[in-house]
């Protein structure tokens, strides 16, 4: 399987900054905006509930 496009953006575009990111200009909150909450989103599978028999 594939990884989603959203997630290639994402890392081409880190790699792209990657001397900026690494730089300290970003805390922490920042990092999880621009990067793991959209990985998250990207990859996350939401599963129907299981019901007891």
């Amino acid at each position: 399987m594939a990884a989603p496009k959203e997630s290639i953006d994402l890392v081409e575009r880190f790699e792209n900054n990657k001397a900026s990111y690494k730089s300290g200009h970003d805390n922490e909150t920042q990092v999880l905006r621009k990067f793991i909450g959209p990985l998250f989103k990207a990859h996350v599978i939401h599963e129907d509930a299981i019901k007891e028999v």
